[in-house]
């Protein structure tokens, strides 16, 4: 894939796959330092003695594999099938799916499925699973969806509901929510601009390669193909429509809604930090073991993502999707891509514009006289042909005379047609290289990882001027400027001067590490690190195979979630 497609589609393609890539999940580079970490987590006390066996009955187990938004059977495939295998005591459902309306519809679906998984293995072996002992393996949203199975099983009376799972253990899921789902506006509008930027940069290169050898002619052609392509405001320009805005303004926007419209559920709003439905799960007090996984993925996020959504991870054979090599590859093309724009910059900056010179400006004039000359002719010429057949020749000198006087005037005040060439392709090259450098920077603060905060930069003087005698609203230095009497107090004030700076936080690349890894009202709570493993891979890497390996084997304080023997 071409450099350049590859950083505009990331933000309407993998940018926003990433939206929907709570599907699937992460992968990241493993290396000695990038071991998973078991770190207790400080959550509010229990209400009442929890204590979960530490030698739990031999009863076969349910383990339930939930997707995220716009997952499916195929979601957790590997680690299903890899945990029914290797585990005797794990009875894995063949699918668990949700609807994506909301989250209250999404757990009813889930709370069938298992009654379902317990109805099957009922009617096989004449005896119920252990429902409390069972547990729940869950994928960003699908986290949140586990937690309101349990809430609805907890507060609601209605005696047809039972108790479905006794544990939980998430995978990226947003506990505290995601600014993810309230930044597609950013979305659009960065996406917006790479593509403008883009386009401007070829275009641009286009032209000059290609009509920079006609002669006089070519700064009247080239700035032709300018004014028609790029200058949107120049007479040449339909109304401003001009090939920028046709791709950029409209067939990109009219795709990256329509990728939001297929990606982003109803659902989706559920996990926003201010949701009615997140609130409510962050109200009430989780009654059982809960492990919360959370990846931790190196810079830059973006490209690793890119790696991640361009590989099918749920292919791969469990614990293998960490990728190293792929995301090393893309990162060294991309590092290479951003240098090339800066040396592009860099040539044609340091070279002299075409026609800056003396002859080159006459020879511009000389081109606007020919061109108006040429059009004042034709019009004298077609102006007596119509009204005074006679006289055609006689229009024709006048008309020609005054295009002529036009464009020698034209041409001497505006210099019209001395051409951009380098410097609009080193303007054009600049836009794009300083683009791509803060792309990984745009890209986190669309994901809602990031936030932009106002930090003190200095400050500066303002005269602020006050009046007497007169009504609120009056602008005391305004009526002086016009000379009014009126008696002014000014004083010079000082007034504070901010910039935004990025404030920067620890994330698998779409949920934030302290979203991921902070469940409010947890009785019976532990946390996982997972470093270098982002929100895409996660769900099939070598970190995941070993977490799922603790939780299984019950080693150290996890073993309520035990399956061997």
């Amino acid at each position: 894939m071409n450099i350049k497609t590859m950083i505009i589609l990331l933000m309407n393609l993998a940018l926003i796959q990433n939206l929907s890539a709570q599907q699937q999940c992460e992968l990241g580079p493993v290396s000695t330092e990038h071991e998973v970490k078991n770190i207790p987590t400080e959550v509010l006390p229990p209400s009442g003695p929890v204590s979960p066996p530490v030698d739990p009955p031999p009863d076969e187990r349910v383990v339930g594999f939930v997707h995220g938004i716009n997952g499916g059977s195929n979601t957790w495939v590997t680690a299903r099938n890899w945990t029914e295998e290797k585990y005797e005591r794990a009875i894995t459902p063949t699918d668990l799916r949700y609807n994506m309306d909301n989250l209250a519809d999404a757990s009813a679906r889930i709370q069938e499925q298992m009654d379902a998984a317990n109805d099957l293995h009922n009617a096989n072996t004449d005896e119920e699973y252990d429902e409390e002992n069972s547990f729940i393996v869950a994928h960003s949203l699908g986290g949140l969806v586990a937690r309101d199975v349990e809430y609805r099983t907890i507060e609601n009376d209605q005696s047809d509901w039972q108790q479905q799972f006794g544990g939980l253990i998430t995978f990226g899921t947003p506990h505290q929510g995601t600014e993810l789902v309230n930044n597609l506006d950013l979305a659009a509008e960065v996406a917006n601009k790479g593509c403008h930027l883009i386009l401007n940069q070829e275009i641009t290169e286009f032209i000059e390669q290609n009509f920079s050898e006609l002669g006089l002619a070519s700064s009247f052609v080239k700035n032709t193909l300018y004014s028609i392509t790029l200058e949107s405001d120049d007479m040449f320009a339909n109304q401003g429509v001009t090939v920028e805005n046709i791709v950029c303004d409209n067939i990109l926007a009219a795709g990256l809604n329509a990728v939001l419209e297929s990606m982003l559920p109803q659902i989706a709003q559920d996990m926003s930090p201010d949701s009615e439905s997140l609130t409510k799960l962050n109200s009430h007090e989780f009654s059982y073991p809960l492990v919360a996984c959370y990846g931790v993925e190196d810079d830059p996020v973006s490209l690793r993502q890119i790696v991640a959504t361009q590989n099918n991870i749920d292919a791969l054979p469990f614990g293998s999707a960490d990728l190293v090599s792929e995301e090393q590859e893309i990162i060294r093309v991309y590092d290479n891509y951003v240098k090339g724009l800066e040396a592009e910059y860099d040539y044609y900056s340091n070279l002299e514009p075409p026609g800056s010179s003396i002859m080159g400006l006459i020879a511009n004039i000389a081109l606007d006289i020919l061109k108006y000359g040429a059009v004042g002719v034709g019009a004298g010429y077609l102006t007596a042909w119509i009204f005074m057949p006679g006289a055609s020749e006689l229009f024709s000198i006048i008309g020609g005379s005054l295009g002529s006087l036009y464009g020698l005037i034209y041409g001497a005040i505006t210099n019209s047609n001395s051409p951009p060439d380098t410097q609009s392709i080193a303007s054009a090259y600049l836009g794009l290289w300083y683009w791509a450098l803060n792309f990984d920077d745009n890209y986190r603060l669309v994901m809602g990882i990031d936030n932009l905060i106002p930090e003190l930069y200095g400050y500066h003087t303002e005269l602020e001027c006050q009046n007497e005698g007169f009504e609120n609203g009056i602008d005391c230095t305004d009526v002086e400027n016009q000379f009014i009497n009126i008696e002014c107090d000014c004083q010079e004030v000082e007034v504070p001067v901010y910039h935004l700076v990025n404030e920067r936080f620890e994330s698998d690349g779409t949920v934030r590490a302290n979203s991921a890894s902070q469940v409010p009202h947890s009785n019976v709570f532990k946390t996982f690190e997972m470093m270098g493993s982002n929100h895409v891979q996660m769900k099939n890497d070598s970190k995941t195979d070993l977490i799922l390996r603790t939780l299984y084997e019950g080693t150290g304080e996890i073993a309520y979630f035990k399956l061997e023997l």
